[in-house]
């Protein structure tokens, strides 16, 4: 059994032993409802219209879910969505938690798309152009949002293995999927999470709840257990070692996910790390672990345009269209050969404590980074990836059809 699916197992037992969420009342938003959407008429049962195709040519990814690992979802140029990969949870949104599936095939019932997140314990969200959330996969703390009546059994864990409306939530604009915590931003700067506490004043709850305390809000993204919150006015509520820590406020989030060191970059086209330096992914050089890095370091890296925190590893986008990573190069997850060894929380790897250069892969838009691999968004909308989110798990990037 590959080793993160023993991780993913023991980590959803570890959460499901934790005892049932407890359900915080709170004042209600008087524009909340529960009222079912346009597109789908009051118990009908059916899915929603499609709307007229948006692209003339065959749809193109435009967005990654890749969190989980061994199950990814793609958002389509055309607004629907795709899933492959293991389907233990139900998490590929087909209707069943049985046959894993490796050919991309497009989630029924999904229109209008506008973002996908999953999160490491096999839940993924959708965000439609309408202001709602759909939500399947593992149910365990209550991760689909939409409580536990009607959930069914997928190999043990409660799950939804189809995609279910998140019923009073509405005028959602961001979505995160956290470790063990989906959250929603809503138009008004509200910010509304289920599944289990992250945010210092949420409370665990199988259906939204909104976090007292954070108004307007723009945007929220993973962090270890938490989540890290930028405002309207550009400040950034950030919690590393249990302390709040101090992100400047001209600096970019390009991509965070559940982990306890955080990347982020500056307007002179540098990045700055900080957190947890297992595995080296500190990028400051040292293999050294516990050394926690309280204080935000340089990697060395000039004219980046973008830089993504993975859980072991961060890559960065050159201005040249290129990739630099470091950290664990567990996988081939780094995308070259590493001579270092770094310890790390669980076991020593092989790692790089100083970004290099990933070959093979150029003219690249975006990064989605996994537990231990990457995929690359390159201009010409094709899919690159490399580790263990390669078909192959090889550290030489591969394209990847979806």
């Amino acid at each position: 059994m590959n080793p993160w699916t023993t991780l993913t197992l023991l980590g959803l037992l570890g959460a499901a032993g934790c005892g049932a969420a407890t359900v915080v009342q709170t004042t209600a938003d008087a524009s909340l409802s529960d009222a079912p959407p346009r597109d789908v008429a009051p118990d009908s049962g059916g899915c929603p219209v499609p709307a007229a195709p948006r692209d003339a040519e065959a749809p193109s990814v435009v967005d990654l879910a890749v969190a989980e690992q061994l199950s990814q979802c793609a958002l389509m140029s055309d607004g629907t969505v795709r899933c492959r990969g293991r389907n233990l949870f139900g998490q590929l949104g087909l209707g069943r938690g049985d046959t894993d599936i490796h050919e991309p095939t497009t989630v029924p019932c999904l229109v209008e798309v506008e973002q996908v997140v999953s999160g490491i314990f096999g839940s993924t969200c959708t965000r439609h152009r309408d202001g709602t959330v759909r939500c399947w996969g593992t149910n365990e703390l209550g991760l689909a949002g939409v409580g536990h009546d009607a959930d069914e059994r997928c190999n043990s864990f409660r799950c939804r293995p189809a995609p279910t409306l998140v019923r009073g939530l509405t005028d959602v604009v961001f979505l995160a999927g956290g470790r063990r915590t989906n959250c929603a931003v809503r138009r008004d700067g509200s910010v509304w999470c289920w599944g289990n506490a992250a945010l210092a004043s949420s409370a665990d709850s199988p259906t939204p709840r909104v976090v007292p305390g954070y108004r307007d809000v723009v945007a929220l993204w993973p962090r270890g257990d938490g989540f890290v919150v930028r405002f309207r006015d550009g400040h950034y509520e950030a919690n590393v070692f249990g302390r709040m820590i101090d992100v400047p406020s001209d600096a970019t989030l390009d991509g965070a996910a559940a982990t306890d060191h955080l990347c982020y970059r500056l307007p002179d086209g540098t990045v700055r790390c900080l957190g947890t330096n297992a595995n080296g992914k500190v990028g400051n050089g040292s293999s050294a672990w516990p050394g926690d890095v309280a204080e935000a370091v340089d990697p060395g890296l000039r004219g980046v345009r973008s830089v993504v925190t993975g859980s072991y590893h961060s890559c960065a986008i050159l201005a040249d269209g290129t990739v630099s990573c470091w950290g664990s190069n567990e996988y081939g997850a780094l995308g070259f050969t590493t001579t270092q060894t770094c310890a790390g929380i669980s076991r020593t790897s092989e790692c790089a404590t100083r970004p290099g250069v990933v070959p093979g892969v150029d003219h690249v838009a975006q990064l989605f980074l996994g537990i231990w691999g990457n995929c690359a968004l390159r201009l010409d909308r094709s899919v690159w990836c490399w580790g263990d989110l390669s078909p192959t798990r090889s550290m030489v990037p591969a394209p990847v059809d979806w």
